[in-house]
């Protein structure tokens, strides 16, 4: 096995076989990367060897190499405009379908995530649909190319979801109490299309006094079934509708594991359908949105497991406009997942403070007085949230009750955990303060002052 040249940096591990690297103009793997382009020129176009020194210069050339120093592929990318963009993604005739790719597109991901994101132009004829959708890119245009048989290129985007002046201020619209709602591909189709079959139901959604009430957003997965529309002028009608909705933003870690996770819930998400509706879900739970409307009959049937696990209500849109104020309540006490580990937290319930004075009362305090401070704070939501975490299922672990009201001063009159995981829970806790040993500590209130 050859010696890996010591001024290459390694900036990602592969699989076993591959690791990913970064080409410099003096990198020994430079010319087999020029050789790799050379030998499927066809697709790529003309790229001339100065180019290819300019982004090895700029530090702005992948490649996948296998254990015996052999390049298995590259991704060749500039940067402009705070954005990022693929123009190459290039593997080898004997190195394809080992997930060559989507490790070069990892890697990329990694390094660009103080820009806005990452486009690329490909080809529609090329037929790599699947794999960039597989990849959390979607269509946001299309337009004839250059070349003289003006195939079309379709513009794909990955979103690095930064917060901008846009999301700021929806996210202060959101504190006046609107509850954010994913509408799925069908609800969106009915209330931008003229004239669908079945479409009455949704257009209660779009009456005027909900306004106040709900805020209809739409997951990066609608563009992906927008692209899915049999004319061009059909895709783009979708995509300028898209704009009039708010685009949800999540992290693509958590979304590709939820993916993971829900898998089984969607039959495996074999097929094109089942794969966008798993999506569809899978950022729906991790923007921590309590609603997702759908007429979509085999989703509704997912409504119950998908709620008991992660707290997303799937309704028809009549179910939501009819029991709004009952499921807005209701939304109040679902568990939220925590930085996206399997730590839950959710509010308590009047059930609760039982199984809460069991678990967390100190040994010479009365299971009583205990039980009385527990309800003096639920009994006063306005002022006090009472909150439990769990992780999965399981026992609760860590009680807190803190203020409300108060944007500048926080005070938390209670804070415990259970001495021990629970049982069969190998998770760390999901915060360095859940190590404290609180549980035989008197209680002290304290005030903690927010921002300045």
């Amino acid at each position: 096995m050859n010696k890996v040249p010591s001024d290459v940096k390694t900036e990602v591990p592969g699989e076993d076989q591959f690791r990913i690297v970064e080409v410099g103009l003096d990198s020994p793997f430079l010319e087999a990367v020029i050789k790799l382009y050379a030998s499927i020129r066809g697709r790529l176009g003309p790229f001339p060897r100065g180019a290819f020194e300019d982004h090895a210069a700029r530090k702005r050339i992948l490649a996948a190499i296998t254990s015996d120093n052999a390049v298995a592929g590259y991704l060749l990318y500039r940067i402009a405009k705070h954005r990022a963009a693929i123009v190459h993604l290039a593997i080898g005739h004997n190195f394809r379908g080992q997930g060559i790719a989507r490790l070069l597109v990892d890697c990329l991901k990694g390094r660009t995530r103080h820009l806005l994101g990452i486009s690329l132009r490909c080809r529609r004829d090329y037929n790599l649909n699947d794999m960039w959708q597989a990849f959390h890119f979607t269509v946001r245009h299309s337009r004839e190319g250059r070349g003289a048989d003006g195939a079309l290129l379709d513009f794909w985007w990955f979103d690095h979801n930064h917060d901008d002046l846009f999301s700021q201020a929806a996210a202060r619209d959101d504190a006046s109490e609107r509850a954010l709602t994913v509408i799925d591909a069908n609800i969106f189709f009915d209330l931008t299309c003229p004239r669908r079959p079945h479409s009455e139901d949704t257009k209660v959604l779009q009456a005027d006094w909900l306004e106040d009430s709900i805020v209809l957003c739409i997951t990066p997965e609608i563009y992906n079934e927008i692209h899915r529309a049999k004319t061009e002028k059909e895709k783009e009608r979708g995509r300028i509708a898209a704009q009039r909705f708010r685009e949800l933003k999540t992290q693509d870690e958590e979304v590709q594991a939820l993916e993971k996770e829900l898998a089984p819930v969607f039959n495996g998400a074999t097929f094109e359908r089942d794969i966008s509706d798993m999506r569809q879900v899978a950022h729906a739970i991790a923007a921590e949105v309590p609603f997702l409307v759908t007429r979509d009959t085999p989703m509704l049937g997912r409504s119950d497991v998908i709620f008991e696990t992660y707290g997303l209500r799937i309704l028809h849109p009549t179910d939501l406009v009819n029991r709004l104020d009952i499921l807005r309540r209701e939304a109040e006490y679902r568990p939220v997942r925590l930085e996206g580990s399997n730590w839950r937290q959710r509010l308590v319930v009047a059930d609760d403070v039982q199984t809460i004075a069991s678990l967390f009362k100190c040994k010479n305090e009365r299971s009583g007085n205990f039980e009385n401070r527990a309800r003096h704070h639920l009994v006063k939501p306005d002022e006090w949230a009472s909150m439990v975490t769990v992780a999965g299922e399981r026992t609760p672990t860590i009680y807190l009750v803190h203020s409300k009201g108060n944007a500048c001063r926080l005070e938390i009159p209670l804070l415990r955990h259970a001495e021990q995981p629970p049982p069969g829970s190998s998770s760390a806790p999901p915060h360095p303060r859940a190590r404290l040993s609180l549980h035989e500590v008197p209680d002290r209130r304290c005030s903690i002052r927010l921002g300045s």
